[in-house]
C-alpha cells in the first residue's frame, strides 16, 4: 500500500521472486517465438480485402483423419437399406436410409435364380487400413461389400438375378460379374469411416464465365479466421493440384486463379475446392458451376 505522504512502503522484491518472474516472461516470449516461427510470414497480420493469390505448392498432404470405428449398434433393417450400387472392382455398396445407426456383419450370403445358394469363399483381397470392421452405420452412410469371381474363367453365361441375402432379405446385384457354377469370393460387411470435417467451412464464388486457356479469379470465404493454415486442392473438372494456402490470422477471404485447360469446351463445368489442416480433417466446398465462353 502507498504511504500516505506519497513514498511506497512496500518492501522489494526479493531474489527468488523476481528471478521467478523473469522465468515466466522468457516463457512466455519463448512460446510467442514458437508460434510465430510455427505461422507462415505474416500470418498474424490483418489485410483489408481478399488476401492474394499465392501461386506456392503444397510441400506435402497431411494423412486424412477418419472418424474412430463406432460401437456395434442393432442389425440393419433390410427395408431401410438402400439397393446396392457397385463402385467398380468387385465393390458394392448400400445405404443406410434409416432414422438410427445400424450395423451389418459378417460375411452375407448370395443367391440366384428361383433361389439356389452360390457356393462363396472368403475375399480373395485383404484388409485395407482404411476399412473397419463390421460396418456400423449413421444414417446416410454407406456399408461396403466385395463380390468378385474366383479361379473360374468368365467365358460361362453369368448368374440369373443374383441377389445378396441381409436379415433374411434379399438386395439385387444387378450386373454381377459371377458365371454359373463358379464360386464368388465375398467379403465381411465394413465401413470406410467418414473424414473429420475441419474447423471452418468455406464458400466458393466463381466469376460467371471463364475464357478456355485463360486465367480466371475466383474467391474462398471461411466462415471464421484462421488459426492454422492449410493446405488446399482447387479442381477444374477434377483436375488439381495441392497448394498451401496464403494465410492471414485476421482474414476470412481469400483471392484464387483457375488456369482453364485450353481444350475445354463451351458450358458448364465443375470447380470443386477443399482444404486439408495440419491435423488431417477436412473441409469440402460444395462444387460450383464455372461456364466457358464460346
Amino acid at each position: 500500500m502507498d504511504h500516505p505522504d506519497g513514498d511506497d512502503t512496500r518492501p522489494p522484491l526479493s531474489r527468488r521472486r523476481r528471478g521467478a518472474v523473469v522465468a515466466a516472461a522468457a516463457l512466455v516470449a519463448a512460446a510467442l517465438a514458437a508460434a510465430s516461427a510455427a505461422r507462415p510470414d505474416g500470418f498474424g497480420m490483418p489485410v483489408a480485402g481478399p488476401v492474394p493469390w499465392a501461386d506456392d505448392p503444397a510441400a506435402s498432404v497431411p494423412p486424412l483423419l477418419r472418424r474412430a470405428p463406432l460401437p456395434p449398434a442393432p442389425p440393419c433393417d433390410p427395408a431401410r437399406l438402400g439397393p446396392l450400387r457397385t463402385d467398380g472392382g468387385g465393390a458394392w455398396h448400400t445405404v443406410n436410409t434409416g432414422p438410427r445407426r445400424c450395423t451389418l456383419a459378417g460375411r452375407p450370403a448370395l443367391v440366384a435364380g428361383a433361389g439356389a445358394a452360390v457356393r462363396t469363399v472368403p475375399a480373395v483381397r485383404g484388409r485395407s487400413e482404411l476399412e473397419q470392421y463390421p460396418a456400423t452405420v449413421e444414417p446416410g452412410e454407406a456399408a461396403r461389400v466385395v463380390v468378385e469371381a474366383r479361379d473360374c474363367p468368365a467365358t460361362g453365361p453369368a448368374l440369373t438375378a443374383p441377389r445378396l441375402v441381409i436379415g433374411g432379405a434379399e438386395l439385387p446385384m444387378d450386373g454381377l460379374p459371377v458365371s454359373e457354377g463358379c464360386p464368388a469370393s465375398v467379403s465381411d460387411w465394413h465401413v470406410v469411416p467418414p473424414v473429420v470435417g475441419g474447423p471452418a467451412r468455406v464458400t466458393v464464388a466463381a466469376p460467371p464465365q471463364v475464357r478456355a486457356g485463360g486465367t480466371a479469379e475466383y474467391t474462398v470465404t471461411f466462415d471464421r479466421g484462421l488459426d492454422e493454415c492449410p493446405v488446399y486442392l482447387a479442381q477444374f473438372d477434377g483436375a488439381g493440384a495441392w497448394r498451401q494456402l496464403g494465410c492471414r490470422w485476421l482474414a476470412r477471404t481469400y483471392t484464387m486463379r483457375l488456369a482453364v485447360p485450353p481444350d475445354a469446351n463451351p458450358g458448364d463445368h465443375r470447380l470443386g475446392w477443399r482444404a486439408v489442416w495440419p491435423d488431417g480433417r477436412m473441409t469440402v466446398a460444395g462444387e460450383v458451376t464455372v461456364r466457358v465462353g464460346g
